[in-house]
């Protein structure tokens, strides 16, 4: 089988411009510095907490695809989500992976929130991944699976040739700002003979792996893409209960926290309105710090070092200071 790959056509790129203020201090001294005692560990020589050694996983939810195509009942939407989650489990090592089977996300993952008019709620959705840790979450959908004609060739070599075109949608949303981090509309084209040509126009689905073999295709090209877009995501947790001198977050050992860790606690930002329906969270200062004190799979503990305005669904940053 002769393929042909046409990649992204028009892809749209959803931003918010969020303003975020960095204080660099850079500490100059002369003459002769002291050398700390190497024998002390990490936690010691930093009075007691404990910085960050190597990165914090990212945790990532994958709702459920919509299929938009006149084949519901083939459920290639299905196969297209299965695939899309094996090659980010086999590709992106920093990610944990979550999928509507398990029945913590079932709720948010299985049917994503969405406003009158069919778009998903981007707020409610990023408020909801916040509740769950989620540091972003994938939707998307197979768009159309249709039969085309086209003259290919050079000059007056050309001639008409089937091809089948699959196009699917994905977007990745960051549970901080509800904005989008990756929005594209993958389009395939393989080319068919005739008899598979003419179900396709009739509306009819010509051989299972014809397709299945372009999903698997295109869901490790998306995959791909995915990862890169949440690699460029900056981590951050969620405050998910506050009960007086208890915090708690929604990150646990299975990311990479540790009891001593402590994090910057960024207030909850003004919410500001967007095109067609959606809003947006811009990222507050820093509201005050915590520290780890107990750690579980997937949820921690801390208690307040400084500050006042620690509120559940206030964003926390590690801190490496």
């Amino acid at each position: 089988m002769n393929f042909e790959k046409i990649r992204l056509l028009n892809p749209r790129i959803c931003t918010v411009n969020v303003l975020l203020t960095v204080s660099l201090l850079i500490a100059s001294s002369t003459g002769c510095t002291g050398v700390p005692n190497s024998n002390k560990t990490a936690t010691e020589m930093a009075g007691g907490f404990e910085f960050f050694k190597g990165n914090l996983k990212k945790r990532v939810g994958v709702a459920s695809f919509e299929n938009k195509t006149l084949a519901e009942g083939q459920r290639f939407e299905l196969f297209l989500q299965t695939n899309l989650s094996q090659t980010i489990q086999k590709d992106c090592p920093e990610i944990i992976l979550e999928t509507p089977g398990d029945a913590k996300y079932q709720n948010i993952l299985g049917t994503p929130p969405k406003m009158g008019t069919g778009r998903i709620d981007n707020f409610a959705l990023s408020m909801a991944g916040r509740e769950l840790g989620l540091n972003a979450i994938v939707t998307g959908a197979l768009a159309d699976i249709s039969g085309i004609k086209e003259k290919r060739g050079i000059l007056w070599f050309k001639n008409s040739r089937n091809f089948l075109q699959i196009q699917i949608a994905v977007e990745v949303y960051d549970t901080e700002t509800g904005a989008k981090i990756l929005d594209e509309v993958l389009i395939h084209q393989t080319e068919v003979d005739e008899s598979d040509f003419q179900l396709i126009q009739s509306k009819n689905i010509p051989r299972m792996s014809l397709i299945n073999d372009e999903i698997v295709d295109i869901a490790t090209e998306m995959g791909e893409k995915v990862c890169d877009a949440v690699a460029d995501l900056a981590w951050s947790g969620y405050i998910s209960s506050v009960n007086g001198g208890k915090i708690v977050i929604s990150s646990g050992s299975n990311i990479g926290v540790m009891p001593g860790n402590v994090f910057e606690v960024r207030a909850i930002g003004k919410i500001i309105k967007g095109v067609n329906g959606h809003h947006f969270v811009m990222t507050g200062k820093k509201s005050g710090t915590i520290q780890i004190v107990s750690v579980y799979p997937d949820r921690s503990e801390a208690v307040l070092l400084s500050g006042n305005e620690i509120r559940v669904g206030s964003p926390i940053r590690r801190s490496n200071k």
